[in-house]
């Protein structure tokens, strides 16, 4: 098997005493595509045993491959008031759980009110979602300013993934010079993505993109930025204050060039961990739309594991 290669099968185990058997209360019955071979790289260093898929049905064989919708049937007919809705809350630290809800959402998990966007093409399969606009303090993107991006809410994919043509442009708008405790998690450049349907813009942080990085200068201070930012549609814009900052650290745009041709692509984003880390999520097969709440997460504990660890250190085995 080449490397990156994974070959399955479809298989179903039927026995004729059991084939009309009724099942218990709480249970459903499922089909799952088999792993038969697979490439030792990079399998066999992955942590998890497998993968659920969230997709719409579209990206199934056949409805009854489909998680969603078969969760759907289970909750409908226990009485749930929502079934054809699910939700996402991704942790934001150690002494956080993140968690998958089937039948509706928590609002413990988010603050406000959830804000809709209607999902486009479904019969894709893709929570695929249109892009308004992006700007980077309020200075527009300027691979977006047709009105023709995309993007799809992808809770299996660690960084945020951008065109490859656009990556140039968004990577230096939002590289910038670490706060002088040496950390991301302070002042920087502000991703906003403006989602068709609900009047609402995302806002990703420092904290949510970006990762420190060795400059090889010397840790000598310096004063970011040098100037106001021009032309910007945001209030507060204009107005940012100049921070003292390392010459030696920056902080390092986490993302991930990728293209895919239409009817997806080609101009695709994909939100994944560190937007849906920000935001709660809620994703509703019925109606065809996600919703975005400002995810609520506990404070973080004085000695914070994850941030002298790798990110995605969970997906591999030491």
């Amino acid at each position: 098997v080449e490397k990156g290669a994974v070959t399955s099968a479809f298989t179903r185990e039927v026995h004729a005493d059991d084939v009309q058997e009724a099942l218990p209360p709480g249970c459903a019955r499922m089909r799952f595509i088999a792993a038969v071979d697979m490439s030792e790289e990079p399998f066999k260093d992955f942590h998890f045993d497998g993968v659920l898929g969230l997709g719409l049905s579209g990206l199934s064989q056949s409805p009854e491959f489909n998680f969603p919708h078969v969760m759907a049937g289970l909750v409908a007919e226990m009485g749930g008031s929502s079934p054809h809705t699910f939700s996402v809350f991704l942790a934001d630290h150690i002494a956080e759980t993140s968690s998958l809800e089937v039948g509706g959402w928590s609002r413990r998990h988010f603050e406000g009110n959830l804000a809709w966007s209607p999902v486009h093409d479904p019969e894709l399969g893709h929570w695929l979602v249109r892009i308004r606009s992006m700007y980077v303090d309020g200075q527009p993107v300027n691979f977006c300013q047709d009105g023709d991006c995309k993007a799809v809410v992808d809770t299996g994919t660690s960084l945020m993934s951008v065109p490859t043509q656009a990556f140039p442009e968004i990577f230096q708008m939002l590289r910038h010079p670490a706060p002088l405790e040496g950390s991301c998690r302070g002042d920087g450049p502000t991703l906003q993505i403006q989602l068709e349907g609900d009047n609402f813009t995302l806002t990703v942080t420092p904290k949510d993109y970006s990762r420190e990085e060795p400059t090889g200068r010397k840790p000598e201070k310096m004063r970011w930025p040098k100037e106001p930012e021009a032309g910007s549609i945001f209030a507060d814009a204009d107005a940012k204050k100049v921070v003292e900052t390392r010459r030696d650290i920056y902080c390092k745009p986490m993302l991930m060039a990728m293209d895919l041709p239409a009817p997806i692509g080609p101009k695709l984003f994909i939100l994944g961990e560190p937007v849906l880390r920000r935001f709660y999520t809620v994703y509703d097969t019925q109606e065809h739309r996600v919703g975005f709440g400002l995810a609520r997460h506990e404070p973080e504990p004085q000695a914070n594991v994850w941030a002298e660890e790798d990110p995605e250190a969970w997906w591999y085995e030491e």
